[in-house]
């Protein structure tokens, strides 16, 4: 079995989710729904947990919230601190601690500075160095590879184009993956392997704040999806977003709610079974497919080939980058109030998210609903606004007061008073 974890960094569903202000691209070809379709890949809305690459990743491969396993939360530099890297000491915790142990060969591709660095703790300058000198054996069944259009041998950061206007090195990075993905599944499953890579264009392309640059990556993008076979035999496929791209101090659906996409071509495949998860539903996943019957689900934790509770609350944190380098600042929770059902499934109308700013004393209340396909429009609403429906008020200001350690519970009450106080005078 190969199971392919493919991350498209930051890339919204749609161009038309790239925010209001930017226009549709019809010279961009398919767009990415119409690529699944054509591919049989199952589209499903995911809330990530985390608001930034390594936030999300660590959720992955942990089951659980960031904080959780870093005590404080994890920030935008809380790899420089001690207490980031102890969590990938416990066997019983790393995914791939439990894929090694379970005989797959791991095959980590592109962006390798980031990778050994925030997911198996070289903290060296030279991380790649350092992983090819380590005599520990921790992580003896990893394999690197990376596509390197510069001089020398292996360049272990993903490349950038938009930066230096390189038609051609684009042109030629493209080229080489194409030949890297072909030779990739070609090769048989006899050995099983997990394989992950991160495409880093669009993500990159974004910070040049031009709209032909995003377009041009996005475009570029999708047409290196399709290089993949997804017809491949006895092969899962996970490909996904893991959050948004424009950090404010408030966190709001543009930042949360992001897509995975899902096939299973083995001859018992898995089928999801819910329209909306959590990414730490990556990990139950995982632990299912490796037959681990001794992980237990949980209402914060559930395989994708298994219901959830429709009146599920997912859990998201971050630091909000410039607010707090380290440790967390804001706590975001979410649930689905209003429900379209399908004869095997449902499908989500209405999502109310509440997120806590720890300093700033306030809690900020959003109403998404999905058929905008853009999260861009959801509406801000005062927390007096928040329905009591279903027991959604309850549901979302209770996990704010008992799912997150580093939550101060005075601090919280304070916040939820003042919000309410706020609302109640903005009303009258």
């Amino acid at each position: 079995m190969k199971i392919y974890c493919i991350l498209l960094d930051a890339l919204p569903w749609s161009s038309g989710g790239e925010g209001a202000r930017h226009a549709r691209d019809n010279t961009a070809g398919e767009s990415l729904a119409e690529i699944a379709r054509a591919r049989s890949l199952r589209h499903v809305h995911q809330v990530s947990t985390g608001m930034f690459t390594t936030t999300t990743l660590l959720s992955m491969l942990t089951g659980t919230l960031p904080s959780d396993v870093v005590p404080g939360g994890v920030g935008y530099l809380a790899h420089h601190e001690d207490r980031y890297y102890e969590w990938m000491k416990d066997r019983k915790i790393h995914l791939f601690q439990h894929l090694m142990a379970a005989g797959f060969k791991i095959k980590l591709h592109n962006h390798l500075d980031f990778i050994l660095r925030m997911l198996l703790g070289y903290r060296s300058d030279d991380p790649l160095t350092e992983f090819r000198t380590d005599s520990s054996g921790e992580w003896w069944n990893i394999e690197l590879s990376s596509t390197n259009v510069r001089e020398g041998s292996f360049d272990a950061s993903m490349q950038t184009f938009e930066e230096f206007d390189d038609e051609e090195l684009c042109g030629r990075y493209y080229e080489l993956e194409e030949a890297y993905i072909r030779q990739l599944q070609s090769k048989s499953s006899e050995t099983n392997t997990f394989f992950f890579t991160q495409q880093q264009d669009w993500h990159d392309s974004w910070y040049t704040k031009r709209l032909s640059a995003m377009r041009r990556s996005r475009r570029r993008t999708l047409e290196w999806l399709k290089l993949w076979n997804f017809d491949e035999p006895d092969a899962v496929f996970w490909i996904f977003s893991d959050h948004g791209y424009q950090v404010e101090t408030v966190i709001s659906p543009k930042d949360t709610l992001t897509w995975m996409l899902f096939r299973d071509n083995r001859p018992q495949p898995m089928h999801p079974m819910r329209s909306v998860i959590s990414s730490v539903d990556f990990y139950s996943t995982i632990m299912c497919l490796l037959g681990k019957t001794d992980h237990q689900d949980t209402e914060a934790l559930v395989p994708i080939n298994k219901a959830a509770s429709l009146e599920r609350v997912f859990l998201g944190e971050d630091s909000r980058v410039k607010d707090n380098e380290k440790f967390c600042e804001a706590a975001v929770v979410s649930t689905i109030v209003e429900w379209d059902d399908q004869p095997s499934i449902s499908y989500p109308i209405t999502m109310y998210l509440a997120c806590y700013v720890r300093h700033l004393n306030t809690i900020k209340i959003f109403r998404y609903l999905f058929l905008h396909e853009n999260p861009y429009a959801a509406e801000k609403i005062s927390l007096t606004d928040l329905p009591d429906k279903d027991g959604c008020r309850a549901r979302l200001l209770g996990s704010l007061r008992e799912k997150f350690s580093w939550v101060k519970k005075e601090e919280l009450e304070q916040a939820i008073l003042s919000s309410s106080s706020s609302s109640s005078s903005s009303s009258s």
